[in-house]
């Protein structure tokens, strides 16, 4: 029975780390003293692309924090983003989060009062104007065209002391409710048993998934609301994408940098946690040593380490995030499930065609499978990658690494030629040249046998004599996932 799967999505955490498979604790161990030596009211934004376990890291660091004896929340900005007014949503959390006899945040509220009020007359009277449109609009204009310049005068100075009084009220709003915060901090801090744990942390989630206004709204109010000494919000963000956001309110691409620069105090970057533990992990999750499809004793086309080897060597090529490797072994899991019987998983092959279908497009993977000359950019990128980086442990080699990526897109017939012409030279017949072959032809020589014993141990199970094992591959994984029609 075909079984699919994905990872779970992060509910609270009950013990931290529990499932910490790629030792990112030791990211959060570092950093905890950092936070305990903040006095002063701060903001850190820990930046790493969308997909690469922001959310996991922060859920168990707060998991962490809240068990040494902090005061730690988690907001998820993207949860709240229906609400026209982040102060309650924070407020909201605060009071859901820290119910410890403590949290008394009906006082905040009320001191906010002022400042929620003008956020509500804001879109009231958006609500209004856009119930004005028609015969009601155009005669408010035309009664409005027909009073005097001193009326009309008259009408503006009321606006004007309108504007005025209630900016000197949400001002002494904000102030007020400054003071109520920091009061309520304080309470929190005298339980405290050390000096470093006398502060609220608060981590922002998804921040970059918001609207532009509400994001834009959210990193307002920690500025302007919870400015204040003990308190310490963390953001977890793609910055990129967040800058974007920022733009879009803005309207010039500059913008978001210059505005983030206003809020944020320490921007720091989330190391690239390792694509080849996260394969290892999501091997087990999908339950794919069940299968009895995959061996663990080297041979060529069924070792299981070869497949996650040219899964995670495609996702450091090409920067696969981790969530997009969970939606590679999905793939995977569909095809190794999808043929029963003595159907061959071709481990390496498997592996580099599932990760390559979410970097280049169906057709133009197809192309590349079928011989096509842009194979020769991905070989490039591949081979380039392993100048300056490890080869995949189970290739042993940067030279076995590249002849079993070559001899995955090379085609039958490609290869008979290359066989005619070894056979030639190693049966003798070009012993008419009696000169010894110098060190680069018999390079050439070791490279050209290697690749044809790389392609004969992965071509196991071929039947169609003009299809590169690519080829094969790529459509069984097409047949799994119901893009072509099943045979």
């Amino acid at each position: 029975m075909t079984i699919l799967s994905k990872t779970s999505p992060l509910e609270d955490v009950q013990e931290a780390w529990e499932a910490d498979c790629l030792n990112v604790k030791k990211v959060a161990d570092y950093l905890t003293p950092v936070i305990g030596s903040i006095r002063q009211p701060f903001v850190i934004s820990l930046n790493a692309p969308y997909g690469t376990g922001k959310t996991f890291f922060i859920r168990n660091w707060q998991k962490d924090l809240s068990d040494q004896g902090y005061k730690a929340v988690y907001f998820n900005a993207w949860e709240t983003d229906y609400t026209d007014n982040a102060l309650v949503a924070f407020i909201s959390l605060i009071d859901d989060q820290l119910r410890d006899g403590v949290s008394k945040t009906a006082s905040l509220i009320k001191a906010g009062a002022g400042y929620i009020a003008q956020k509500g007359l804001v879109t009231l009277a958006k609500g209004i104007a856009r119930k004005c449109i028609g015969n009601e609009t155009v005669k408010e204009i035309v009664d409005l065209v027909s009073l005097s310049e001193e009326d009309i005068a008259g009408f503006a100075s009321t606006l004007a002391e309108d504007a005025y009084k209630k900016h000197k009220e949400v001002t002494k709003s904000v102030e007020v409710f400054k003071e109520q915060l920091g009061s309520f901090v304080q309470q929190l801090s005298d339980k405290a048993d050390h000096d470093d744990k006398k502060k609220l942390i608060i981590f922002v989630d998804e921040l970059d998934r918001c609207r532009p206004t509400y994001a834009v709204e959210v990193l307002e109010c920690i500025k302007h609301l919870f400015n204040i000494p003990g308190i310490v919000f963390i953001l977890a963000i793609d910055i990129d994408q967040l800058k974007a956001t920022i733009a879009k309110t803005y309207g010039a691409p500059d913008d978001g940098e210059g505005y983030l620069r206003k809020f944020i105090d320490w921007q720091l970057n989330l190391p690239r946690l390792s694509s080849r533990q996260f394969c290892e992990v999501l091997y087990g999750e999908f339950g794919l040593n069940e299968t009895g499809k995959f061996t663990s004793d080297r041979t060529t086309h069924t070792d299981y380490t070869l497949m996650m080897d040219g899964a995670a060597w495609v996702a450091d090529v090409f920067g696969l995030s981790l969530r997009t490797l969970s939606q590679v072994f999905t793939d995977i899991n569909l095809c190794v499930r999808h043929f029963s019987g003595d159907g061959v998983p071709f481990s390496f092959p498997l592996g580099c065609l599932a990760a390559l279908r979410h970097v280049k497009d169906v057709p133009n993977l197809k192309k590349c499978c079928d011989g096509d000359d842009s194979v020769k950019d991905i070989l490039k990128k591949m081979s380039s990658y392993l100048e300056t980086n490890k080869v995949p442990s189970s290739l042993q080699s940067r030279g076995i690494a590249e002849t079993m990526l070559e001899a995955t897109f090379m085609n039958s017939e490609t290869y008979s030629n290359v066989r005619k012409e070894w056979d030639k030279w190693s049966n003798g017949n070009s012993s008419q040249n009696n000169d010894a072959p110098d060190k680069a032809e018999i390079k050439r020589r070791q490279n050209i046998e290697a690749l044809l014993n790389s392609f004969e141990s992965l071509n196991y199970g071929i039947r169609n004599p003009r299809c590169s094992i690519a080829m094969t591959v790529f459509q069984r994984l097409e047949k799994a996932s119901f893009l072509t029609e099943k045979p």
